[in-house]
């Protein structure tokens, strides 16, 4: 008998394992102490954050240089802490339209290096968060260049305060939430494109030490938004000031320095109304069917070459309109076709110009109670004159005196 043996074969596979190093994103902590270098990881409870995932955050004081180029997704400061970007570095804020600044400390970001900011997509207006706590001041003295169409955008009802003139992005200076405060040292700080309020109410507030002249659009998206001039002199707004979504909105100027509006107002696709609140606004140049309100405490000043194609000025109680402060020759302005005394201890200057002078109203309304006191020497002469188009000739009522006098029209 044959037997037949099937001897069966076993094939040996052999697997290599290779062992792959997976980088995952740093969520590292200072801890480094009161100062350091950004670069040294013995600083970082997880190693050097440096790449457009990682997070830093600073839970104690700190004073940080960054001297060689990095990336970051967001910075934390949940103490107080100074960043300084060295000269010839980059710190690339990349976090999309996300958090890339968040501060419940007062944090600087400083140095003679640069700093970019990242958007979403191509959008113009969604830029990356920086977001201060209220109460809190986050600023960047750092210059802000930036990858086209970025901007700045402040996301909380903390402070931002902007103070490099060398400031390039291309993007808006933006407050997209609402009790935002954006301070600036110099208007160049703002950036090359706009100024736009988003979020209701917004705050924008010069502290420079001089005169200076603010070229940029202002865009007004935001149901209430303010300009202060805390700074050492006279503020010009010289560039189209208008809302860009419908609606009426509100622009109210302040503050212990004068605001010059030199440039142009309108409604643009909403309804604007421009208030002089506390300190002396100053209207140098053309509105078009917007309209004018003076709180109490607040002055307007009207100066040559104002144009009002508007259609009200409104005084409250206790308001000044001054005309021509400056008393300047050959004055003449025309006022809204419409004029109202809303109130009590409204005063009105009118100075004698060196040979003419002209103040045309349209007319003229009270509305309960409402007083008009008009100071201006030599009221009715060529150098003085005011005309009162509604106005019937006689004795003028109590109600409107001239120079705290009883007066004839």
């Amino acid at each position: 008998m044959i037997r037949h043996y099937v001897r069966s074969s076993r094939l040996a596979a052999f697997v290599t394992l290779v062992a792959v190093s997976v980088v995952s994103a740093a969520s590292s902590v200072w801890i480094g102490g009161a100062t350091g270098s950004w670069t040294d990881a013995a600083n970082w409870s997880d190693g050097v954050p440096q790449t457009a995932s990682d997070t830093a955050t600073f839970n104690t004081p700190a004073v940080v240089t960054i001297p060689a180029s990095i990336t970051l997704k967001t910075i934390f400061a949940n103490a107080p802490a100074t960043v300084t970007v060295a000269a010839g570095a980059t710190l690339a804020l990349s976090n999309g339209g996300g958090d890339i600044l968040v501060a419940s400390a007062d944090f600087t970001l400083d140095g003679a290096g640069e700093v970019t900011i990242s958007r979403t997509g191509t959008s113009t207006t969604d830029f990356a968060n920086i977001r201060p706590t209220a109460g809190t001041t986050l600023t960047i003295a750092a210059r802000i260049t930036g990858l086209e169409g970025s901007g700045v955008e402040l996301n909380s009802a903390g402070t931002l305060l902007l103070t490099n003139p060398g400031n390039s992005f291309t993007g808006t200076t933006r407050i997209s939430t609402g009790n935002g405060t954006v301070v600036f040292t110099d208007p160049a700080a703002l950036g090359v494109t706009a100024v736009r309020s988003d979020g209701s109410p917004s705050k924008f507030v010069y502290t420079g030490t001089s005169q200076a002249t603010l070229t940029l659009p202002v865009q007004l998206s935001a149901g209430s938004t303010s300009f202060e001039n805390a700074g050492g002199g006279p503020l010009t707004f010289s560039g189209a000031i208008a809302p860009i979504s419908s609606g009426t909105k509100t622009l109210t100027f302040s503050g212990t320095q004068t605001n010059i509006l030199s440039g142009t107002l309108s409604n643009g696709t909403g309804a604007l109304n421009v208030v002089a609140a506390g300190g002396t606004l100053l209207f140098s140049g053309t509105a078009t069917d917007n309209a004018f309100t003076v709180n109490e405490g607040g002055t307007l000043a009207v100066g040559p070459g104002a144009t009002f194609n508007t259609t009200l000025l409104t005084c409250q109680a206790g308001s000044t309109l001054a005309f021509n402060p400056a008393a300047a020759d050959d004055f003449a302005v025309t006022l809204p076709l419409t004029n109202v005394l809303n109130g009590a201890g409204v005063r009105w200057l009118i100075p004698n110009a060196p040979s003419a002078s002209t103040v045309t109203v349209p007319t003229l309304e009270r509305a309960t109670g409402a007083t008009l006191d008009i100071v201006a020497p030599a009221l009715g002469t060529p150098s003085n004159r005011l005309v009162i188009q509604d106005q019937t000739p006689g004795p003028l009522p109590a109600w409107f005196t001239v120079n705290g006098q009883p007066a004839v029209y």
